[in-house]
């Protein structure tokens, strides 16, 4: 089992805190929980599923049938998804910070 900083209200809470930080506010708790619950997301595609109501249960939801969950930390996702999304971060980065910079 994950725990609770995969729970779901992890995001709800921090979605309610983090307008009241004097960075980023109200911006910044949309953002950051629309991150978490895309991370949710993609922790429902796995094997295990994730633990969306704890602490009230433990009970681990996914979004797909059981023999169509992904398993994670494989040679798949090591030597082809990993490198993938670290190379559109990069060109990302590299897109919108260089201008800046420059």
């Amino acid at each position: 089992m994950l725990g609770h900083d995969h729970a779901l209200s992890g995001a709800l809470a921090f979605a309610a805190v983090a307008p009241l930080l004097p960075v980023g506010g109200t911006q910044l708790a949309v953002c950051v929980a629309l991150g978490m619950l895309a991370h949710l997301a993609g922790d429902m595609l796995t094997r295990d599923g994730c633990p969306l109501l704890y602490p009230v249960s433990r009970h681990e939801f996914g979004l797909l049938p059981e023999p169509m969950r992904i398993t994670t930390s494989k040679l798949a996702e090591r030597w082809v998804i990993s490198p993938l999304l670290l190379a559109g971060l990069a060109y990302f980065l590299w897109r919108d910070a260089a201008p800046a910079l420059v």
